[in-house]
């Protein structure tokens, strides 16, 4: 709940480190630390979090992730995700 207020009010590094600190088994909270990755640039450790929430989460995920692997320049991964929304 923190880490999402912290989201809201635009810090994702206080997020993320609210996240890390415990353990993120949920889908929900492993989708919320993705976004605080993706605020934070760090697309990799982003895409990696969207991924394991992608089962509860298929739709978002999938636009989180065309983000991350286009950032990363992965571009074929990127083309997956995409073509995966439609």
């Amino acid at each position: 709940l923190r880490a999402r207020a912290a989201m809201a009010a635009g810090d994702a590094q206080k997020a993320v480190r609210l996240l890390t600190a415990e353990d993120i088994s949920t889908p929900q909270g492993q989708f919320l630390l993705g976004e605080g990755y993706l605020a934070l640039g760090e697309y990799a450790k982003a895409a990696e979090q969207f991924q394991k929430a992608e089962t509860a989460y298929p739709r978002q995920a999938a636009e989180k992730m065309e983000v991350c692997f286009r950032e990363m320049g992965d571009y074929k991964m990127a083309y997956y995700y995409a073509t995966k929304l439609r």
